[in-house]
């Protein structure tokens, strides 16, 4: 659901085009070329950093593994929390609505995640995934004028994206 979210957010948001027309093509099933080509790219890119990964400690493959799949499924809550709703899909009952106690649990369990990486993995990748998240969070709102359950799902891929090519980074030194 989270490759389908970043495909049509390819797809949909381009400049010139009105929010209603973009939040109609994102809620097209069908994917477009631009889609395609962000899918195919943030595979690779996954594949090269993993791959890049797997030749570390076994202990900080398993740190950025576990933490990869934490972080981006944390960065959800995180958007969730601090954007406001964009059409009238299932995540607008979410969006703008997450109590405080969540966010505090979720962003204690993405801490935790990314200190499994080590003491110089936990700053870069919970900074790089929060900074990422907040140029999203600006790029949403200034051409959807909010977030769809597309944009969280796009935002899971690339934070998962961020992660894994801060841990090569890390993992090479």
């Amino acid at each position: 659901l989270h490759e389908d979210g970043l495909a049509d957010v390819a797809d949909g948001i381009r400049a010139g085009r009105a929010p209603e027309r973009m939040l109609e093509i994102m809620r097209d099933s069908r994917i477009g070329t631009y889609g395609g080509v962000a899918l195919v790219l943030a595979t690779l890119l996954r594949w090269q950093a993993l791959s890049e990964i797997a030749r570390a400690n076994p202990w900080f493959v398993f740190g950025v593994c576990i933490s990869a799949g934490a972080v981006s499924r944390g960065s959800l809550v995180f958007l969730a929390a601090i954007s406001k709703p964009a059409g009238s899909g299932m995540a607008a009952r979410v969006v703008g609505q997450v109590p405080g106690w969540t966010l505090l649990a979720v962003g204690v369990q993405s801490s935790v995640a990314a200190s499994l990486t080590g003491w110089r993995g936990t700053a870069p990748i919970l900074l790089g995934s929060l900074l990422l998240l907040l140029v999203l969070r600006a790029w949403y709102h200034a051409r959807l004028r909010g977030v769809t359950g597309d944009c969280l799902g796009a935002a899971a891929v690339l934070v998962e994206t961020c992660v894994l090519v801060v841990g090569a980074c890390l993992g090479s030194f």
